[in-house]
């Protein structure tokens, strides 16, 4: 065995210091450079936000009414608006086709009717235009009272609607200048609209939810106007806005 190998055997093959020596790494000595760290990824400023709009939350104002599958409802016809007899031709000729007005007729009467006696055709003739007569008058007062007890359920039912319109334009006005004679009839077509979309909805709450979208309307108006934009423009690129001092 030699001097050296005594000093660094090699019997093991297993590097000297190998595995966890418990030695902490080594620091970089003075005057040297620790190694940069990686680059960290580039970030994607987030784009501002779009101005909201004061008509934001009107967007579906107008929008048709759907069901619970979708699909547009279309707006209820005013029950007190329709006619309250609708003879369908069909049905009455259907209805008289039915009717016999010889029943009436005395079989004799008939026979001597027949046979020319012209006294028993008169008759014969009479009773028949006066079975017709009557049995006429029944059928249309059946179905003048049909009608009319259906007419009846129709307004029944359409009076609350009609009510509630009538409160609805006799409602103070939230905003004085709502009640301006030329203002008005923009006014109550608004109503009148939003109510027909939700027919639920009550007057209060639809004259504060139009009150509310003419507010917005007016101040989406003016703030878009072409002197206002600039005068906002200026005012976020930092210029002095000399329109507010006095």
């Amino acid at each position: 065995m030699s001097f050296l190998s005594s000093i660094f055997p090699s019997s093991s093959g297993t590097p000297v210091n190998a595995g966890n020596t418990g030695i902490p790494p080594a620091t970089p000595l003075a005057g040297q450079q620790a190694p940069a760290p990686a680059p960290a990824a580039p970030t994607i400023p987030t784009p501002p936000a779009a101005p909201a709009s004061p008509l934001d939350q009107y967007a579906a104002l107008w929008q048709s009414a759907t069901n619970a599958d979708g699909k547009p409802i279309a707006p209820s016809a005013d029950p007190l608006g329709q006619p309250i007899f609708n003879f369908d031709p069909t049905k009455i000729t259907e209805s008289a086709s039915r009717m016999d007005f010889t029943t009436g007729i005395p079989a004799e009467t008939i026979q001597k009717a027949l046979g020319g006696d012209a006294a028993a055709f008169a008759e014969a003739l009479n009773l028949g235009i006066r079975q017709a007569v009557v049995g006429m008058t029944m059928s249309n007062g059946q179905l003048i009272n049909q009608a009319v007890v259906a007419n009846n359920q129709r307004v029944t039912s359409s009076l609350p609607t009609h009510i509630k319109s009538v409160q609805l334009q006799d409602q103070e006005d939230l905003n004085p200048v709502f009640a301006h004679p030329a203002a008005q009839p923009l006014v109550a077509s608004l109503k009148k609209m939003a109510m027909a979309k939700d027919p639920t909805a009550s007057a209060a709450d639809i004259n504060k939810q139009i009150a509310g979208f003419l507010t917005g309307f007016s101040q989406a108006v003016v703030e878009n106007l072409p002197e206002n934009r600039q005068q906002q423009a200026a005012v976020k690129a930092g210029e002095t806005d000399w329109s507010t001092w006095a």
